[in-house]
C-alpha cells in the first residue's frame, strides 16, 4: 500500500501515533480522535492568541512612538513627597525619603508655623478629616501636634512632622525643595509673614548643606521678605492667572511663578520664559496630564506620579 505523506506529516503533528495490533485498533481509533480533537483545539486557541499578541506588541509600541518628545531640561518634582496617588501621606518623611529615592529631582512641601513658632508639614488650614486632630494649625502648640498622625492610611500611622526633622534627612545639595508656605487667613497682617519669614529663613539656615531652596507664596510682600532675609531663597509667585502673576513676577524680580496645569498654556510658558522667568506646573496626576505637562516644556513638573515621570524623562 502507498505511502501516504500528507497523512503522516498531519498525524505527526496532532500527535496521532500509530499502530499495527489489530486487538488495539477499535480503541486506539477513538483514543487518536479524542487526542487528535483536543490538539485541534489547542492549535486553534494558539492560532487565534498569536494575531493579538502581535496587536498589542504593535500598539505598545506605537504608543512610544507617540509620545512626547522630553526636554531634558525639565526637573521632576515630587508633590508633597510622592503625590496623591502614593500610598504615603502626603507630607509625610516617609512620603518624601520615598520621592528622594525614586529619582526625582526634587519636591514641593506644605509648610505652615503653630502658635509657638514651630514649621510643620501640613496642607489642610484644619487639622480635621485628614489627622485625629481637629481645630487650625495655627491655633495648636507643637506638644499639641507631634503626637497627631495622618488617618487616611488604615494601616500605619504615619506622624506630621516638622521641616526642620525633614530637612536633616534630606541631602540638600542635590535633592532640591520647593517650599509652599501656607498662612493662617487668605490676608495675613505684616507682623505674621514677617514672624513666619524669621522661622522659615532659621530653620533652613541651621542646616549644615542648606545651598538653595525655592519658595512659593501667593503673597508678594512675604516673598520679598524672604528675598531680602537670605538671597539662597527664590522666590516663586504662587497664581491662578498668568498676566498679573506673571508682570508681578517680572516687577519684583522673583524667580518665577507656580500654576495649575490646566491655567496655563506651552504660549504663556514661552512668553515668561522670555522675561526669564521659571514657571512650575502641578495638578499632574495621570499620564494624559503628564504627556501634557511635557508638551508644554515648563523647568519643574510638580507630579503625583513621580515613577511615571521619572521613567519619561530617563528615557530621553
Amino acid at each position: 500500500m502507498p505511502v501516504c505523506y500528507t497523512e503522516f506529516w498531519f498525524a505527526a503533528i496532532c500527535g496521532i501515533t500509530q499502530t499495527n495490533d489489530p486487538t488495539l485498533k477499535p480503541n486506539y481509533i477513538f483514543q487518536n480522535r479524542l487526542q487528535y480533537l483536543n490538539n485541534i483545539k489547542k492549535n486553534a486557541l494558539f492560532i487565534t492568541c498569536l494575531p493579538l499578541f502581535f496587536l498589542t506588541v504593535f500598539l505598545s509600541n506605537c504608543q512610544k512612538n507617540n509620545q512626547t518628545p522630553v526636554n531634558a531640561s525639565i526637573a521632576c518634582f515630587g508633590h508633597a513627597g510622592m503625590g496623591s496617588q502614593s500610598i504615603y501621606p502626603q507630607n509625610s518623611l516617609e512620603s518624601v525619603l520615598k520621592c528622594y529615592n525614586s529619582g526625582a529631582d526634587g519636591t514641593d512641601l506644605d509648610v505652615q508655623i503653630t502658635k509657638d513658632s514651630v514649621l510643620i508639614l501640613f496642607h489642610d488650614e484644619s487639622l480635621n478629616g485628614t489627622s485625629n486632630l481637629s481645630g487650625p494649625v495655627f491655633e495648636k502648640t507643637w506638644s499639641e501636634i507631634k503626637t497627631a498622625y495622618y488617618t487616611q492610611q488604615p494601616n500605619a500611622p504615619y506622624p506630621i512632622v516638622r521641616l526642620a526633622d525633614v530637612l536633616s534627612m534630606l541631602p540638600l545639595k542635590t535633592f532640591s525643595l520647593s517650599l509652599d508656605c501656607k498662612f493662617k487667613n487668605a490676608n495675613p497682617d505684616k507682623p505674621y509673614l514677617d514672624w513666619f519669614a524669621r522661622q522659615l529663613n532659621r530653620v533652613c539656615s541651621s542646616q549644615q548643606d542648606f545651598s538653595e531652596c525655592l519658595v512659593e507664596s501667593v503673597n508678594p510682600y512675604f516673598l520679598n521678605h524672604m528675598q531680602a532675609l537670605n538671597s539662597k531663597f527664590k522666590a516663586v509667585l504662587y497664581t491662578h492667572q498668568f498676566e498679573v502673576g506673571s508682570q508681578t513676577a517680572i516687577e519684583q524680580k522673583f524667580y518665577g511663578i507656580s500654576m495649575s496645569l490646566h491655567e496655563i498654556s506651552a504660549e504663556q510658558i514661552n512668553k515668561a520664559h522670555q522675561a526669564a522667568l521659571h514657571v512650575i506646573v502641578w495638578d499632574v496626576s495621570t499620564r494624559k496630564q503628564h504627556e501634557e505637562a511635557l508638551l508644554k516644556q515648563p523647568d519643574i513638573i510638580q507630579s503625583d506620579n513621580v515613577p511615571y515621570l521619572v521613567n519619561r524623562l530617563s528615557l530621553n
